[in-house]
């Protein structure tokens, strides 16, 4: 525990040291930010508040993410859940029965983010040392962070590619249409992200311990034979949504919801698949994937939205998430040999692919695809879930139900 507090001592000091001046530099440029991005002068309380807010949100998280890196999933949701009423509340408080305007929205939020701050320190003190700087972890700590920044931007820039080249060849209404099958996609999102904030901490642990190569496999397989089944399942239902949940202006974008839903799939698999670089700690070629696959997905969109318009963006953003995932793997392995990449991850997402090419084909009866989807399903199922499967899951997840 001492190493471990070391460690989050450090990170907690560089980010106040780091934030805090970061706040006086904007604080103190505020005016070049009002003159060539604000039509009404920004007052300097305003700024203080905001970039405050923002510093103090970054200590909460840091504090939420311990509890979840800690197994504690309950403290971790009874905290957060509690910072968003707490928050909320405030800033109803201050713009309606105050009349703040924008002041209020702000100060609610950054009063919120204090005081759950002072509630998550309290709930991981034993982890948080303030009696002397840990002034040698910082280069590490850096070593292994930065990376991460353009990383994050390489990922914005591949997930709104596709939207970009839509607008530019077919017009902001097409766009409308794209956004829409885009938002139903995120149904498949919120189960990736449900399975994010439970396996890090469970990937973490496995890294380091001689089971970690066999929980990696056995996830892998879990994770991608059911995120097929999810895909294959919205597919499905896709028509049915846009119809009850949309207007007939927008009924014709049902096609793109399932291929949308493989970017979120993959997306989640890039902590199973990127396994190697981050237990060696090569985090600076997490750019240099994003890159590249940025790359690739603006040559797929040049060459698929021009002709096949939304269907084509959709395609091609499946595809570039596929290769980064692939790319990843083969690099990853090369630091550290699990095996990713094997016969059982083609086979799924060639069904799941299949299985999404006779949903969305006009030409293919609807009893035909009826009886595809369960026999592609019950064959991924059988992939999916294997005796050792079940007996690790059994193993590891329970460690979940601590608080």
């Amino acid at each position: 525990i001492n190493v471990q507090s070391d460690i989050v001592s450090s990170i907690l000091q560089w980010r106040l040291t780091v934030g805090f001046f970061i706040v006086l530099a904007a604080t103190f440029i505020s005016p070049i930010l009002n003159r060539f991005f604000f039509d009404s002068p920004i007052t300097i309380s305003l700024f203080y508040i905001a970039f405050f807010n923002v510093l103090f949100q970054q200590v909460f998280t840091q504090f939420t993410e311990v509890l979840r890196l800690l197994f504690r999933p309950w403290s971790y949701v009874l905290i957060t859940t509690t910072q968003t009423l707490t928050s909320v509340s405030l800033i109803l408080l201050f713009i309606v029965y105050y009349d703040q305007g924008i002041f209020g929205y702000f100060l609610g939020s950054f009063l919120s983010s204090i005081a759950l701050s002072i509630s998550g320190w309290f709930m991981i003190r034993e982890y948080v040392k303030f009696s002397s700087f840990h002034f040698e972890w910082w280069p590490r700590i850096i070593r292994f962070g930065a990376p991460l920044v353009p990383a994050s931007l390489g990922f914005y820039f591949m997930n709104s590619l596709d939207r970009w080249f839509v607008q530019h060849y077919h017009g902001i209404e097409t766009l409308g249409l794209f956004s829409i099958g885009a938002k139903f996609s995120i149904l498949i999102a919120l189960g990736v992200e449900m399975f994010r904030k439970a396996w890090l901490p469970i990937a973490i642990e496995a890294m380091y311990g001689p089971e970690g190569p066999q929980v990696f496999l056995t996830i892998s397989r879990f994770y991608v034979g059911f995120g097929v089944i999810g895909i294959i399942l919205l597919t499905l239902i896709s028509p049915w949504l846009l119809r009850t949940f949309t207007s007939p202006a927008y009924y014709e974008s049902w096609p793109i919801v399932g291929i949308l839903s493989w970017q979120s799939m993959f997306y989640g698999f890039f902590l199973i698949a990127a396994a190697g670089l981050t237990k060696v700690e090569k985090t600076y070629l997490y750019p240099i994937l994003m890159g590249s696959a940025l790359f690739f997905g603006a040559i797929l969109n040049y060459l698929l939205v021009p002709q096949f318009n939304i269907f084509g963006a959709a395609i091609a953003t499946a595809l570039t998430y596929l290769v980064w995932i692939i790319v990843s793997m083969i690099v990853s392995e090369k630091f550290w040999a699990i095996g990713l990449l094997n016969i059982s991850f083609g086979v799924q997402i060639i069904l799941g692919i299949l299985a999404c090419f006779i949903l969305l084909s006009p030409q293919i009866d609807f009893i035909i695809k009826m009886i595809s989807s369960v026999l592609i399903i019950g064959l991924v199922l059988r992939i999916s879930i294997e005796s050792e499967t079940i007996d690790l899951l059994r193993s590891k997840f329970p460690k979940l139900n601590k608080s």
